[in-house]
């Protein structure tokens, strides 16, 4: 990746992460607002506040609203914090899972439903946050081109002779394997990923029977001497 992109990729995730922490605390004032909302009809009931039940359930639902809202500009500070290190370890339990909550809007879109089973042990391994991520979503893409309504992704890594791997199934309706032929419309996603898969020195397999998809990912990145030597 170029100097330049690397810089515009920093800035771009630096003014991210500050609005996220401004987020935060619009967050924690209407937070305060609504207790303060509760406590005066609380205190109000001797004189029976008019409509006090439905207030009690309005009230509620902003404090749920607040809590969906600091769990999504959490997990966006975070994603935004990744370019901080263009080299980093990475733990995939938590990359994967913080990334298919911030994606999980365009897999509702098409009704499809998106998931990650997480490994009972830690995985971890040295790569490139944000391109690891791109080749993650350009994987999800994959399989929202190639479902219909009502299909499955799942997402699981996996540790297979001292390696890391993260297969992608693909369940359409009736519990069917996705159709996975050259003609199918995520063919354009399985180009992209060549070039990035190249530069982590990674691999990608597609099994079409069972419809699936397998990430293959070093421990440690190679270094840029090995990979411009292998172009």
């Amino acid at each position: 990746m170029e100097e330049s992109n690397i810089r515009e990729i920093a800035f771009f995730g630096r003014i991210t992460a500050g609005v996220t922490h401004e987020l935060k605390n619009v967050l924690a004032i209407i937070g305060e607002s609504s207790g303060l909302m509760e406590d005066l009809i609380q205190i109000s009931k001797e004189s029976s506040f008019p409509h006090a039940e439905r207030m009690h359930r309005a009230i509620e639902t902003i404090r749920e609203q607040i809590q969906r809202g600091v769990e999504i500009t959490t997990r966006l500070n975070r994603f935004a914090h990744d370019p901080d290190h263009a080299v980093r370890s990475i733990g995939l339990n938590e990359t994967l899972e913080n990334l298919a909550a911030l994606t999980n809007r365009f897999a509702r879109l098409k009704n499809v439903a998106l998931a990650v089973q997480k490994s009972e042990e830690a995985i971890t391994i040295e790569s490139r946050p944000v391109m690891l991520q791109m080749v993650l979503f350009i994987c999800i893409e994959y399989g929202l081109d190639i479902l219909t309504a009502g299909g499955r992704i799942d997402i699981q890594p996996a540790v297979e002779d001292g390696n890391s791997r993260i297969r992608f199934r693909f369940t359409d309706t009736a519990a069917e394997p996705a159709a996975m032929t050259a003609a199918a419309p995520g063919e354009e996603k399985w180009t992209m990923l060549a070039p990035l898969l190249f530069e982590l020195g990674a691999t990608a397999e597609r099994d079409h029977a069972p419809g699936s998809m397998v990430l293959h990912l070093p421990r440690t990145i190679p270094s840029r001497g090995a990979v411009e030597e292998n172009r």
